[in-house]
């Protein structure tokens, strides 16, 4: 909630409403436990209008929630929404490629149902150590390799999926790793694609970096 400037800043860049006409930005946020932060935001949803909160603790391990909340959300009032891009705020998305992409599958008919287009991970390793962020417990989930899933940093589901996720969340099993849980547990029981994007991904910080402060 307290991500102010990174959140103006996405208004002004690559959902930049003037720009790109066709894609609606919405921020998904829990609550604050500090007072002005919570004043704050209610004051950027009056002049915005583009936040949707609800009434949980906005922290690492309620991010599931979060991801919970969106397809509800997304499920009753984005019904004509073609696609949905989930990205998180520290991302840098190309919304020119983005859009050129999908607008082909429209202009060859190339109709998608039931599909996450994402990095996806396979086989990865379940984090053991203790003293790491990501550790989890035998308790927590018994196999040492994860299902198949997306990075979280950011993924697109087709229009169908938000309400059909939603509906399977009552009946999977809550899991705090978000990633996992959305596109993995959730999405394995709605029966859902996964289509691999991961050549559209850079992830490496310093190739950003060059790119945008570099000689050149």
């Amino acid at each position: 909630p307290d991500h102010f400037k990174k959140r103006l800043s996405l208004r002004e860049t690559w959902s930049r409403r003037s720009m790109f006409k066709n894609v609606r930005i919405v921020f998904m946020l829990g609550e604050s436990l500090e007072k002005n932060v919570q004043d704050r935001v209610k004051l950027e949803f009056n002049i915005y209008q583009d936040i949707v909160q609800e009434n949980f603790i906005d922290s690492y391990r309620n991010l599931t929630y979060k991801g919970i909340m969106a397809m509800k959300w997304i499920s009753e009032y984005c019904q004509n929404a073609e696609f949905i891009l989930k990205v998180d705020d520290d991302i840098i998305t190309n919304t020119f490629i983005l859009l050129k992409h999908l607008n082909r599958l429209k202009m060859y008919k190339i109709e998608k149902k039931r599909t996450i287009m994402c990095l996806v991970w396979v086989h990865m390793r379940v984090m053991r150590d203790p003293k790491s962020k990501w550790y989890i417990s035998k308790d927590d989930y018994k196999p040492d390799y994860f299902s198949k899933y997306c990075s979280g940093s950011a993924y697109i589901l087709t229009n169908d999926l938000p309400k059909i996720m939603f509906n399977r969340s009552f009946y999977t099993k809550f899991f705090w790793v978000d990633d996992f849980y959305m596109t993995g547990l959730l999405a394995n029981a709605s029966n859902v694609t996964h289509e691999f994007f991961n050549s559209l991904y850079i992830i490496s910080p310093s190739f950003v970096e060059q790119r945008f402060y570099g000689k050149k």
